[in-house]
Parts: C-alpha cells; structure tokens; sequence
C-alpha cells in the first residue's frame, strides 16, 4: 500500500493524533519501524496540540516501542518521554506498551526473567494476551532482523 493511499485511507479517523497512529500502525505491520515511529511522533504531536492527553501518551509509548527496534539510545529519551507522558494518565495497555519497549531497548543486556515473567502475568491478568509476542522479540538477532533484514 503506497503512502498516499495510508493518509488517504486514515483521513476518516476524526479525533486528533488517531490518524498517524493508524498510519503508524500500518508501518508497524509492514515491518517499517522507522515510517511507523514518525508517524507515532507526528501523532504524539497533533494530539499534544488538541489536548488530547491520553491519545498522546498512547502514541509516544508506540514511538518508543517503534524506536527501541531500531535504536537503543534513543530510545532511553522515547521510554522516558512515555512515562511522563502516563504519569497522571491510568491507560493500562499503554504502560504495558512502555515497559515492553524498555525490555527490547535493553535486550543487548543481560535480563532478568523475572522482569519479563512479571510483564506476562500483567498482560494475561489484564486481558491482553495479544500484546505478548513483543516479549519474544527482544533478543539482539531479532531487533537486528527488523532493522537490516538479516540475522
């Protein structure tokens, strides 16, 4: 699907920020970390200018998820930007979204189990079971797949 047809497609989502997340979750499943994180931004941004607070948060903890494939040391200011982002905010899926994009920022490190036992006990108590394929992506391979396309 070609970039004019995305806009063009999302323009239908009214409220403000919705539609570069749209977008960027498109990128996101085309495996476009890079596109999907701009549009991320682009959304955090227009939301930010709407007031829309938690729409805001929701597309920075995308960002930051997006941006912990590609780039591990921005990523450190994109996971904190989140989490101040949902310091006053209670959107349970959105810090989840955080602290799975802090894991695969740190996967070049050793890692506790624990830490990602935890975060698998949250996600199923939660409800969303769908977000925990992120957690089997964090190794160094994987981020390296997704941004070069080799292992």
């Amino acid at each position: 699907m070609t970039a004019t047809r995305l806009r063009s497609a999302s323009r239908s989502f009214a409220w403000e920020g919705r539609q570069q997340r749209v977008l960027g979750d498109v990128w996101w499943v085309q495996g476009e970390p890079v596109r999907a994180a701009a549009a991320y931004m682009a959304g955090r941004i227009e939301a930010e200018q709407h007031a829309k607070s938690g729409e805001a948060a929701h597309n920075q903890a995308l960002r930051a998820l997006a941006v912990a494939f590609f780039d591990p040391r921005q990523a450190d200011h994109e996971v904190d930007l989140a989490e101040q982002f949902l310091a006053h905010l209670d959107l349970r899926a959105t810090r989840i979204n955080t602290a799975i994009a802090a894991l695969i920022r740190d996967a070049d490190n050793p890692m506790p189990e624990d830490r990602v036992r935890a975060l698998r006990t949250e996600l199923g108590l939660a409800g969303l079971t769908s977000m925990t394929p992120p957690l089997s992506w964090r190794s160094p391979s994987t981020r390296r797949y997704w941004t070069t396309g080799t292992h």
